[in-house]
């Protein structure tokens, strides 16, 4: 019922809510001030360089930039040519060609399109995929592994592979072993790691081989999974937050989980940063207590050592290049679920102050 619940709610608040970021003033928080009125949700962000990317969730979408070193927004609408996408589910750029993958998962229920846009914004190519593309990892030069959640509880997430060189994409290079409820992906040390929430597993595949190494079970004491979700590494660990309220940790030389440590309630996020982890606390299945909550983990100690206060129910973290951790924060409805009660929120944190700067807050489409 637990895992019914998240998705479901997950499925309302990413899917099928639009909202816009709105202008905000000079306040004693320190919130940026001039900044123009922007439509974005609290979803995906991604950040390449001094870049970051979002998409919003208007009708049709968005595309979005913003300088993590100027702290301004760059253009509006990223894409030039007129491209429209209906439902997009995840954004990923290219370290080296600098083009922006965006996915369109049009209906959540049947195989979905990536569309890939050159540096100027303008589509380059339409790649066939799984149902609901929902993550990117590039091998620089080689090519991109998108990930595809699936649907869920259909046993159908997927992995594919688009090559660069001869521009073609293979289905599904995991064969249909994948599970149900693929989360996140990245590459580290020669391996791609995808976390795999309902069936509680972490899949393991070499890059170079595009095959399976091992499935890694993430899975309480009663057997039940811990619901792994969002991925973040570091010197030979990766690090994956579990709904049931803790990180586990990954040797990637035993591919074998040599940690656990207790967060806030049903972690979403987590980025790497000097040292420390930051976990987004939501308590989510919750409702009537959202979380608002950043939990820092020291590396070597492998435990919490503070909490740092955030927007109400913060999801995505990225850190950049400048000592920052990017957050965004879904809208919180009301209990009646008859409109937003607290407008989410696009922040960043400077880890060497602690300071919190909302960029803008974010108030419902109507």
């Amino acid at each position: 019922m637990k895992t019914i619940f998240n998705y479901l709610k997950f499925a309302v608040l990413t899917a099928g809510v639009a909202c816009v970021l709105t202008s905000c003033e000079k306040n004693n928080n320190g919130d940026d001030d001039n900044l123009p009125g922007i439509d974005i949700s609290a979803l995906k962000i991604t950040i390449d360089g001094d870049l970051c990317y979002y998409y919003d969730d208007s009708y049709p979408a968005n595309v979005g930039v913003y300088s993590t070193k100027t702290k301004s927004f760059g253009k509006r609408n990223f894409i030039t040519d007129g491209t429209s996408i209906a439902a997009p589910y995840g954004i990923g750029v290219d370290p080296i060609t600098k083009e922006v993958y965006v996915s369109d998962a049009d209906d959540y229920m049947t195989p979905s399109v990536v569309y890939i846009f050159d540096a100027n914004g303008k589509k380059q190519r339409t790649l066939n995929v799984g149902i609901n593309p929902c993550g990117f990892a590039f091998k620089e030069g080689t090519g991109v592994f998108i990930l595809s959640e699936g649907t869920w509880g259909g046993n159908n997430s997927t992995i594919s592979f688009y090559d660069f060189k001869s521009k073609e994409t293979k289905f599904d290079i995991a064969n249909g072993k994948l599970g149900s409820g693929a989360m996140d992906i990245l590459i580290h040390g020669g391996k791609i790691y995808i976390t795999v929430s309902t069936s509680g597993t972490i899949a393991v595949l070499g890059v170079a081989s595009k095959e399976i190494i091992k499935t890694i079970e993430v899975k309480d004491g009663a057997g039940q999974s811990r619901e792994p979700h969002y991925l973040t590494a570091n010197a030979g660990k990766v690090y994956a937050t579990t709904f049931d309220g803790n990180v586990v940790r990954i040797d990637t030389t035993s591919l074998n989980i040599d940690g656990i440590t207790a967060v806030g309630n049903n972690p979403e996020g987590i980025a790497y940063a000097k040292g420390k982890l930051y976990v987004a606390n939501t308590n989510g299945l919750d409702y009537s207590n959202i979380d608002n909550t950043l939990s820092v983990i020291d590396i070597n100690k492998f435990q919490e050592e503070s909490r740092i206060t955030v927007g109400e129910n913060p999801y995505i973290l990225k850190s950049d290049n400048n000592g920052n951790i990017f957050i965004t924060c879904r809208s919180v409805w009301k209990s009646d679920w008859s409109g937003i009660e607290t407008p989410g929120r696009f922040q960043y944190l400077n880890i060497q102050t602690g300071k919190v700067t909302t960029i803008q807050d974010i108030t419902t489409l109507q």
